[in-house]
Parts: structure tokens; sequence; C-alpha cells
């Protein structure tokens, strides 16, 4: 039970970081579409996406581990050959959707990080 609160926190705390993100991003991009086609606005869209990327992949990951756990609490013993197989298949995916997660996340702050830096040619 304290896990899927904490899953619960981790969650709102996401959706709230990216709704914050929006709005900021909106109050900047009040300043005309000079101000989005600049290298400030050029980097802070590309981390966006990054980070909407690392928002939904983390989505992915939560709701694989709520199966593997729903397969687990099935399993009396030792594993079937088929549970074993799904408990694979989903190890298998959650790794796969963790390496995206996670690079798309270090690639959101790279970009948000440098993105003041940023000079596009005229």
């Amino acid at each position: 039970m304290n896990n899927l609160k904490f899953s619960n926190r981790m969650s709102a705390a996401a959706g709230l970081t990216v709704l914050a993100g929006f709005i900021l991003f909106g109050l900047d991009a009040r300043a005309g579409s000079a101000w989005v086609r600049s290298g400030m606005g050029v980097g802070l869209s590309i981390g966006a996406v990054f980070a909407l990327i690392g928002m939904i992949t983390g989505i992915m990951i939560g709701r694989s581990a709520k199966a593997m756990a729903d397969l687990g609490s099935k399993i009396q013993g030792k594993p079937s050959a088929d549970q074993l197989i799904q408990l694979q298949n989903i190890g298998k995916q959650q790794a796969t959707i963790s390496r995206i997660s996670a690079l798309s996340l270090i690639l959101a702050v790279i970009f948000m990080a440098v993105a003041r830096y940023l000079g596009l040619p005229r």
C-alpha cells in the first residue's frame, strides 16, 4: 500500500512539473514568434519534447510494474512456464522503456540547461 502512495505522489509531482513548464513556456512565448524561433526558444522546445517523452515512458513503466505485481500476486509457489514467460516479457519491456525514459530525461535536462547558449544562424 505504501508503494501505491509513493507512486501516486511521484505521478502528481511529474504532472505538476510538466504543467509548470508549460505555463512558464507560455509566459516566455508571449514575447512573440521571434522568441520561439530564437536559440533559447528552440532549445526549450526540444527539451520540452524530451520531457514529455520521459513522462509518457514513466507512466508506461508504472503500468508495467503494476502488471508485474499483479502477475506476481497470482503466482503460488513456483511459477508456471506461461507465468515465467510473461514475467520475462514484462521485465524486458521495463528494461527497454527505462532506458528510453532515462535517455529522454537526460536530454531534456541538457537542452533546457544549455538553451540560453544556443545561437541559431540568421
